[in-house]
């Protein structure tokens, strides 16, 4: 009986290890598609301003510090995109489900 209560309470530890993970990885999840709502309104308004910058004939300087910042832009990009795919493969791991984004 005592080798039966430990094989449970081993089994309740993992499956409360693994919803930790889960919940933790959801958090993740939303978190990256937070930030990327708000980025893709930046990068709407970068392109309008560029165009503009283009139009208006400014100088190099006004026109390599939008340059800049659409790398910047860029980078949190690709971070925030790799982040969410990783939640989204960490997910299906941890609960051995699929859960659609």
């Amino acid at each position: 009986m005592f080798v039966g209560k430990r094989i449970l309470s081993s089994f309740v530890f993992e499956i409360i290890e693994k919803d930790k993970k889960a919940t933790i990885i959801e958090i993740a999840l939303a978190v990256g598609h937070e930030i990327n709502n708000p980025l893709l309104a930046i990068r709407g308004n970068l392109r309008l301003l560029e165009s503009y910058i283009v139009e208006s004939h400014a100088p190099d300087t006004v026109r390599d510090r939008i340059k800049t910042i659409m790398d910047n832009f860029e980078r949190i990009r690709q971070t925030t995109e790799e982040f969410v795919a990783l939640s989204n493969s960490k997910l299906t791991q941890a609960s051995g489900k699929v859960f659609p984004v």
